[in-house]
């Protein structure tokens, strides 16, 4: 089963909005907002974060972030941390 199948899946509920933390390069936004999602992508590093702007489309919002420094000002269908390397989720 594809990842994004399993995701929906799991969250059991149509999906509409998404928030990632610690995008990375972008992988799993580009596959969420592909799928038509509406993603907001988080990535702390400055570097990271304009790396992921050159691979992600225009619609996708990126913020640079981390995640204990988020207030996000809206409610979200998923929050999902694909990529993340932060030590809270401990790295790949």
């Amino acid at each position: 089963m594809e990842l994004f199948d399993m995701v929906m899946t799991y969250a059991g509920q149509p999906v509409r909005t998404a928030l990632e933390i610690g995008a990375g390069t972008g992988k799993a936004t580009r596959l969420f907002a592909e799928r038509g999602l509406t993603v907001t992508a988080t990535e702390p590093d400055g570097a990271m974060l304009a790396e992921l702007r050159k691979h992600v489309a225009a619609s996708v919002r990126t913020v640079q972030a981390a995640f204990e420094d988020l207030r996000p000002g809206e409610r979200y269908g998923l929050v999902y941390a694909a990529a993340s390397g932060s030590p809270m989720f401990g790295s790949p």
